[in-house]
């Protein structure tokens, strides 16, 4: 999984896979334990560190390590890919519609008419590019009609889903 994370004016690229882990491309040793909801240990390159994280909204945290606090913006790949096709989470979070942000193939459609949802429920997986996307609702809504089904083949902007 790639992650990217921005504090004050540096950004950090943050690549995990499986028990590797990359730090702006060069090889990490790293091990994260949430020991309560909020309060993570992490050891990185040997060394340990106990941070408070509060969500603050959907990308911004505010991370607390050694009582310093500060302010951490952090998009994990789905949101990055968003982004180079130039669709905001702003834009999407205002729409009374969900349209496919890329050409791809639906994999799941996870609700159905009538369905309400919560922020952040899945709503369908796109495989686009190898790599299956879960699309998943900005914000609290009723769902009014779903236009694709499991299989088919979408292109760039079609209708994927409509809110109440």
């Amino acid at each position: 999984m790639r992650f990217q994370a921005r504090i004050d004016n540096q950004t950090v690229d943050i690549d995990l896979e499986h028990e590797e882990a990359r730090i702006d491309g060069k090889p990490v040793s790293l091990s994260v334990e949430e020991i309560k909801p909020g309060y993570f240990s992490i050891l990185l390159n040997h060394r340990s560190y106990a941070l408070v994280v509060e969500p603050l909204d959907r990308h911004r945290y505010r991370v607390t390590l050694k009582n310093h606090s500060f302010e951490v913006e952090l998009k994990d790949e789905h949101t990055l890919l968003l982004e180079a096709q130039g669709v905001t989470s702003n834009e999407v979070s205002r729409e009374q519609e969900l349209r496919a942000p890329m050409p791809g193939l639906v994999l799941a459609v996870h609700v159905a008419p009538g369905e309400e949802v919560e922020a952040e429920t899945p709503l369908l997986i796109l495989e686009a590019m190898k790599m299956e996307n879960e699309l998943r609702a900005s914000r609290k809504a009723r769902i009014k009609d779903v236009h694709v089904t499991a299989g088919e083949a979408v292109s760039r902007d079609q209708l994927l889903i409509t809110f109440e």
